[in-house]
């Protein structure tokens, strides 16, 4: 279970449990159930204003990143792909999203200008230390402890034969190997079996 605690207050956090998001109130102790549906929602992701959250939202087919709103669970909007999308996160200053896809043919990290709307591929390695040599402390939409994880990384070298491949082979059969659970849970659902 991933927990994500809400960056405005401290005292509320987001949580995936049975397929939907939930808000709990650390001080009440008292969780609210925040999506619901036919699909499965997971890994959320706070705003930095903590009014609302990304999650992604599988339903069997296809995997789609969701930006809700934190008090009501509506969908404010939505990053669909015709391939998988997955591990959302909002920048610092909360005018960027980002999240990994496979909408190039491989899976990339993408940025999504929350007022333009528009999409683009980033070369983390490159924006960072493009940033880093231009002379600023914290490269622009990233967080001193995304710069320490970069810094720690070896500096990319040109990938074997077959090694971009292998690790999209990779990713597939992770997703392959939770499918089963997620069909299950979902035609439950759409029967009207499923966990409420």
């Amino acid at each position: 279970m991933e927990i994500h605690q809400r960056p405005s207050d401290g005292r509320h956090i987001a949580f995936a449990a049975r397929g939907w998001i939930w808000l709990m109130d650390l001080a009440t102790g008292t969780a609210r159930q925040l999506t619901s549906g036919r699909d499965v929602d997971s890994r959320p992701a706070w705003h930095p204003s903590g009014d609302r959250l990304a999650l992604v939202r599988d339903n069997d087919h296809d995997t789609r990143i969701v930006v809700v709103d934190a008090a009501s669970g509506t969908d404010v909007r939505t990053v669909d792909t015709p391939a998988i999308d997955l591990d959302p996160a909002f920048s610092p200053d909360g005018g960027t999203l980002y999240y990994t896809s496979g909408q190039a043919g491989t899976l990339d990290v993408w940025a999504l200008d929350l007022v333009s709307g528009e999409s683009r591929a980033l070369d983390i390695y490159a924006h960072a230390l493009a940033e880093m040599l231009a002379g600023a402390r914290y490269p622009r939409n990233f967080s001193p402890n995304t710069l320490d994880i970069i810094r720690e990384l070896p500096l990319p070298s040109p990938p074997l034969p077959g090694a971009l491949e292998r690790r999209d082979q990779r990713a597939r059969d992770r997703d392959e190997a939770a499918t089963p659970f997620r069909r299950q849970l979902c035609r439950a659902r759409q029967a009207g079996r499923g966990p409420r």
